[in-house]
């Protein structure tokens, strides 16, 4: 046999606008630059999550963090994060696999 296939890239959990966020900055500074419409509370991002919502929901919690909205059939979560170092601890909950961030806060 010639050799395996090369195994795929590991899957960013950051989407393209908070990956290209300037962490120099305070996180809602850096979000307003970016062109997105952060509150004075924070910038809600899009988690999307493989698994149980409820340990997601637990493990959010204990970080301080409320989840505003729920798509259980979707899998996402919205959050609202105030910092990069809350950012950074929703992106290495093992569960979840994709932030995004929302350009408005999306009410139904």
């Amino acid at each position: 046999m010639a050799g395996a296939a090369p195994l795929a890239k590991p899957h960013r959990k950051l989407g393209p606008v908070l990956a290209s966020l300037d962490r120099r900055e305070s996180l809602i500074v850096a979000a307003r630059a970016a062109g997105l419409n952060p509150t004075q509370d924070g910038l809600l991002v899009q988690i999307a999550y493989e698994g149980d919502a409820n340990l997601l929901e637990v493990s959010l919690s204990e970080q301080g963090l409320v989840v505003l909205h729920r798509y259980p059939r979707y899998q996402r979560l919205d959050v609202l994060v105030r910092n990069f170092s809350e950012l950074d601890a929703v992106t290495a909950i093992g569960g979840v696999f994709r932030v995004q961030a929302m350009q408005t806060a999306i009410s139904r």
